[in-house]
């Protein structure tokens, strides 16, 4: 199987972590890795294999290898992807092979988020490939459902200047407050420019606020880096300059622009995530998120909907968290709603269907930013929405 590392990992660095931490055969070949492992196996790995403490999935793109004869792709189904019936895709040639393309729509499966993939297609296959680049291709699964490919140059990267641009056709205007969560890997940007980008968009009269935390296995204290589970954005945010972070060992937040200060400092210790937040600043100040084609079940503020909810019945947990200090590090309870299992009866991961409603709202605005499919969320709306949901669900 190869594995396509995004600009900038380390080659050589990765394949040491999944040879001595996954025990696996790999050999780097060009700008990827062949790895030779059960495919499952493998997925279910990278939970586990790290570099400084960054687990790997999702940071990496899994590409399924393939055989190719001039015309006809041949692949392995080997229970890790499915393709929808009739579906049609695309190819590229790059780097001295040929990836097969499809909609990401038309792919599920355990692979989904580590085949990654950008300008909403993720790839389904990939072979080495040096001959002539063919007009089309047919591409063959072992058990016999087959796809057309025709030729479509590699997703293209956004810039600046196209990011801005999506960003105002999403309905981002001059002075929006705006929480981001953001895929680097679907966006398909640097994540300078796609800051850049937004700093741009709202302005300095405008606003920005992003989730930091931390990493949770060690010390916390006001120089710690954003938890790396997020994402490369919160970091990104956290060491640029003119952004501002407050020190709340769990619930901490990075903002930049007017009022930034007043966005994220002096949050209250116990409930977070509720009256006086950072989250609940953002709607006080009528600002929205933003979702650049991020998972399905991260939106942050739906945790402020929580308490907003004022369910009798919310289940509430008691978090530790090690803080540095001039004497060692010390341990330290903060309490609240439980913002990991959810707080309705048993541990059912709702935070899709709360997205689905806001969604629904009338002023919810849907489109492509980058290559990610991206939405705004008014923040009081989306509150609103996720509330009534939440209240619906707690009586059923």
């Amino acid at each position: 199987m190869h594995v396509a590392l995004r600009p900038g990992q380390a080659t050589d660095a990765l394949a040491a972590a999944l040879a001595e931490e996954g025990g696996f055969d790999v050999r780097v070949e060009g700008t990827g890795l062949l790895v030779d492992a059960d495919r499952d196996g493998f997925l279910a790995a990278l939970d586990e294999v790290g570099l400084g403490g960054v687990r790997m999935r999702g940071r990496i793109q899994v590409v399924p290898d393939g055989s190719f004869d001039g015309a006809t792709l041949r692949y392995t189904r080997g229970g890790w992807v499915d393709l929808a019936l009739g579906g049609y895709g695309s190819f590229s040639v790059q780097d001295g092979r040929l990836v097969a393309w499809v909609p990401r729509e038309d792919v599920w499966g355990p692979l989904a988020r580590a085949l990654g993939g950008r300008d909403g297609r993720v790839p389904l296959a990939s072979v080495a490939h040096e001959g002539p680049v063919p007009t089309e291709v047919l591409a063959v699964r072992d058990d016999g459902r087959t796809t057309r490919l025709g030729w479509a140059p590699p997703p293209a990267r956004p810039t600046v200047e196209t990011l801005r641009h999506d960003l105002a056709a999403l309905g981002v205007v001059q002075g929006d407050a705006l929480m981001v969560h953001a895929a680097l890997r679907h966006v398909g940007a640097d994540v300078h420019d796609l800051l850049e980008a937004l700093e741009g968009a709202v302005g300095r009269d405008g606003a920005l606020l992003v989730l930091l935390c931390a990493e949770p296995d060690r010390p916390f204290d006001t120089s710690s880096p954003a938890w790396s589970d997020l994402g490369v954005l919160p970091e990104a945010a956290r060491t640029r300059a003119g952004w501002v972070c407050n020190a709340h060992p769990i619930a901490r937040f990075a903002a930049w622009g007017a009022g930034a200060r007043a966005l994220v400092d002096d949050p209250p210790f116990d409930r977070y995530y509720g009256p006086g937040s950072p989250l609940a600043r953002l709607v006080e100040r009528g600002g929205a998120v933003v979702r650049l084609g991020s998972d399905r079940n991260t939106t942050t503020l739906f945790h402020y909907a929580e308490y907003v909810a004022d369910l009798p019945e919310a289940r509430t947990c008691v978090q530790e968290v090690l803080v540095a200090g001039p004497e060692g590090p010390a341990l330290v309870r903060t309490v609240g709603l439980d913002d990991e299992h959810g707080i309705l009866p048993g541990d059912a991961d709702y935070f899709p269907d709360l997205l689905e409603a806001a969604r629904a709202r009338p002023d919810a605005r849907a489109g492509r930013v980058g290559n990610a499919m991206s939405d705004r969320l008014d923040a009081r709306s989306a509150v609103a929405a996720a509330v009534a949901w939440l209240r619906a669900a707690a009586v059923r």
